[in-house]
């Protein structure tokens, strides 16, 4: 779909999600009724044979299979088909790509169903088939998977404005990857039993590095998560305590001591100077206070005293 997208074809992508939802849906359905039919168990290892025990699964999950696969008349090949035509006429390099993406998906698929359908039963699950409200709805999508792509196509090469020229050779080369693909998976795990240990055996360090997911979650743990996410924000913390609440503080430190300093001053210089002026008025004024009591007669008594003394002074240097 991606390439599709990418060369411009995107009636292709469109069509190929049309199809792909059918064969895609039933796939996944179908899992799960492997998965109800053996009390929870995903693992093929323990699987094998079911295909007797659960006809109609069975049925189903190949129809879709070779429905993903690219099986010729089925609606996988039609829109895989319309994909790899429009990456050939763009692309000679996309169009390898796709063709070894279809051979792929044909080969794993292949795996699927041989090691779950096919051979001894390796589990120790009582295994019936699974009810008819889970069997109903895969038969129902098994018609899409076989007949999506004889409708959806020609809507689809009318909604594009420019659709890929037909090939006879590139019909051909998706349907021989399909084909080639399932044989490969047939060669290996169903014609000769041995081989399939061989081959697991072998993809072994390819599967554990699958099954780490290219062990990018753990780069992404150790760079991402420890790193900026972790480290990054230890940095930003460190800088936010040292940096932005330490100028917060250091300023908040600054007014205090400014505070405490100008009410120091204003307590001991500008008070004190005019509770000195005060305390020197009161204290020059207390001798005072004796004279002015307040009493006419004593106001009277001083100035008769007053002028008797200026009198006596005066009459004793006149003699």
């Amino acid at each position: 779909m991606f390439i599709a997208l990418g060369v411009g074809a995107y009636w292709a992508a469109l069509f190929h999600v049309v199809t792909h939802a059918f064969f895609k849906a039933q796939l996944f359905l179908g899992a799960g009724s492997v998965i109800h039919a053996l009390d929870g168990e995903q693992d093929i290892r323990f699987m094998g044979g079911l295909r007797h025990r659960m006809p109609h699964t069975f049925r189903t999950m190949f129809i879709a299979t070779l429905a993903l696969a690219g099986w010729p008349g089925l609606a996988g090949f039609f829109s895989k088909d319309a994909i790899l035509s429009s990456a050939w006429a763009a692309s000679p390099a996309l169009f390898g790509v796709g063709l070894l993406t279809a051979l792929l998906t044909a080969f794993y698929m292949g795996r699927l169903l041989f090691l779950t359908f096919f051979g001894l039963y390796r589990g120790h699950v009582e295994i019936e088939e699974s009810p008819k409200r889970m069997i109903i709805p895969l038969w129902i999508l098994s018609l899409g998977s076989i007949a999506a792509g004889w409708f959806a196509g020609p809507f689809a090469h009318h909604l594009g404005a420019t659709p890929a020229p037909h090939s006879w050779g590139v019909m051909a080369a998706s349907a021989a990857v399909a084909i080639g693909g399932l044989a490969l998976a047939y060669h290996f795990y169903l014609s000769r039993p041995g081989t399939a240990d061989r081959v697991e055996s072998a993809a072994a360090p390819v599967a554990k590095l699958l099954r780490a997911a290219w062990y990018f979650d753990d780069l992404y743990e150790w760079a991402i998560v420890r790193g900026f996410a972790r480290g990054g924000g230890s940095a930003l913390s460190t800088l936010d305590q040292k940096i932005v609440d330490g100028g917060v503080n250091g300023v908040g430190w600054l007014t205090r001591q400014t505070g405490a300093l100008s009410r120091w001053a204003d307590t001991w210089i500008i008070d004190g100077a005019v509770n000195l002026t005060a305390l020197t008025v009161k204290l020059s004024s207390f001798p005072v206070r004796f004279l002015q009591t307040g009493f006419a007669q004593s106001y009277a008594l001083v100035i008769v005293m007053s002028l008797a003394a200026l009198a006596g002074w005066y009459i004793l240097r006149s003699a």
